[in-house]
């Protein structure tokens, strides 16, 4: 695992924002992600951040002030956060005993969730062939 230093922009609040999104292609950011989604112990804020641990969060602002405008005022923070990365960007899903492990989940995670639920639902379950159809598969032999 590897850890991967990102800076997000929390909002004040999430009134009129959606739950999550996740912008990729804008030239702004050279291809680079851009992710919103809820936060705080409330779920009353929300963070902007990006997968890209050298992109100037100064850069990341002016692409929130043009796809965001009216929500740029609602700033209240820049943050550096912390993400764990998986080598090969695999989310790693195991369990042992009663309890499941979830790591790797990229800091994009949440947009996936509906295919952990079905890995982790076997996994609950007790069908491991199951749970690994679910992995990523392994990449194409060079010819």
């Amino acid at each position: 695992m590897r850890k991967q230093t990102i800076h997000c922009y929390y909002l004040s609040e999430n009134r009129d924002l959606p739950n999550a999104f996740l912008l990729e292609g804008l030239k702004e950011t050279d291809g680079v992600m851009v992710f919103g989604t809820v936060d705080g112990e409330d779920f009353t804020k929300y963070k902007v951040g990006n997968e890209c641990e050298d992109l100037d969060p100064h850069l990341q602002l002016r692409v929130m002030q043009q796809i965001m405008p009216s929500k740029v005022e609602r700033v209240t923070h820049v943050m550096p956060c912390f993400y764990s990365m998986s080598h090969d960007d695999e989310f790693i899903f195991e369990k042992h005993g009663s309890t499941i492990y979830g790591f790797g989940c990229n800091g994009r995670g949440f947009k996936h969730m509906t295919y952990h639920g079905k890995r982790i639902y076997h996994l609950i379950t007790g069908n491991q062939a199951e749970a690994d159809k679910y992995k990523k598969p392994a990449p194409l032999a060079k010819l």
